[in-house]
């Protein structure tokens, strides 16, 4: 029988699985994400990564890192640096609990998912394209 495990709905633990999704190239550019390490086990040894992950720091760079690729894909040109915050559609690419749903429908890339892979399974970074693809479909 499966394990379920269940977070506060507000639990920034559910953007994880967008972190593990992040290209190389993406993540590199966020100390915060860049440093968690690659496997549940070695996530779950030890008890700091627990406070990291319910930073504000921790979401800032995953809601920064998940804009980046959204924005994009709304037919906007430049960059979502040329919006200000007031904007509807730079507000639209931090919806990040849209983008973490989209993404777990789309891919089937969820915190459930996450949790039941093995605890020493390193996580490959993804293709940068594949990325583009998911994100694509998900917007």
């Amino acid at each position: 029988m499966p394990v379920i495990y269940q977070f506060p709905y507000d639990s920034p633990v559910r953007y994880l699985p967008l972190v593990y999704m992040l290209p190389y190239d993406v993540i590199s550019r966020y100390p915060t994400l860049s440093k968690l390490p690659r496997s549940m086990g070695a996530l779950n040894a030890t008890p700091g990564w627990g406070k990291v992950i319910l930073s504000q720091q921790f979401l800032n760079e995953i809601m920064d890192a998940v804009a980046s690729l959204a924005f994009p894909h709304f037919g906007f040109g430049g960059w979502k640096e040329h919006y200000s915050g007031y904007s509807p559609v730079w507000r639209l690419s931090y919806a990040l609990p849209l983008w973490a749903k989209g993404v777990e429908k789309v891919r089937g890339w969820g915190v459930q998912a996450l949790f039941a892979l093995p605890p020493d399974y390193e996580i490959p970074f993804c293709d940068p394209e594949d990325v583009r693809q998911v994100m694509k479909q998900v917007v």
